[in-house]
């Protein structure tokens, strides 16, 4: 009998250090994310007006996208 942890768990709970790397990487993507997402709303609400929108679209919002 399996002892009932996914397969894919297996390597989270037998290395100590495991699943804080798998934080950090998800905190370090949630901030990319919102933080491109953050630079180009407040360009939308005004700050930054003398940089081009389509520009500055292009260089923040494309890193959050999954392609």
């Amino acid at each position: 009998m399996s002892s009932g942890i996914a397969p894919v768990f297996k390597g989270l709970v037998s290395h100590p250090w495991a699943y804080p790397a798998l934080e950090a990487v998800h905190i370090v993507g949630i901030a990319m994310l919102f933080g491109g997402l953050l630079v180009f709303e407040l360009r939308a609400l005004g700050l930054g007006r003398d940089l081009p929108a389509a520009r500055l679209a292009r260089l923040t919002l494309a890193r959050s996208s999954p392609a």
